[in-house]
């Protein structure tokens, strides 16, 4: 079973999330192949930290400031759903947003599922946007388009 952990936040950045991500990812289990997509870091230890980890990481050519513009969010969409059509079988999204609409539209293109974990300031920042129309209908689409969600 292949398959593909999406998110921002990701190691060597060692904050909560990042390290949670990183934590569950090293705990999947030998039976599955991992690989996690992420963005780009400017820290110089990222390579050697990518190195290490017994998983394939693939950094996204723009930061975690940069993939909340549309068109970066489009083209890891477009690079997911591509790179998942050949043979992944579930992809992991770690958060809400940006990263979900890229997983959301991947996995749709690519006629899989997705799992979303979620955080409680997510979960917040969620119900603070659900007062305007527009966003709280895409995150009734990205939530309910989830095969299953993980809340911590």
């Amino acid at each position: 079973m292949k398959h593909v952990f999406v998110t921002q936040n990701f190691g060597p950045h060692w904050g909560g999330i990042d390290q949670r991500h990183v934590q569950l990812c090293r705990r999947f289990g030998p039976e599955r192949v991992l690989e996690v997509s992420t963005v780009r870091t400017s820290r110089a230890d990222a390579p050697a930290f990518d190195a290490a980890e017994s998983y394939r990481i693939m950094r996204q050519p723009f930061t975690q400031r940069e993939s909340k513009r549309f068109t970066n969010t489009s083209r890891w969409a477009a690079w997911l759903a591509k790179h998942c059509a050949r043979d992944v079988e579930l992809i992991h999204c770690g958060e809400i947003r940006p990263t979900s609409i890229a997983v959301w539209w991947a996995a749709r293109r690519a006629r899989i599922p997705y799992i979303l974990y979620v955080n409680g300031l997510d979960l917040l920042l969620e119900r603070r946007r659900a007062r305007v129309a527009r966003l709280r209908l895409l995150a009734r689409t990205l939530l309910g388009g989830a095969g299953g969600i993980v809340a911590n």
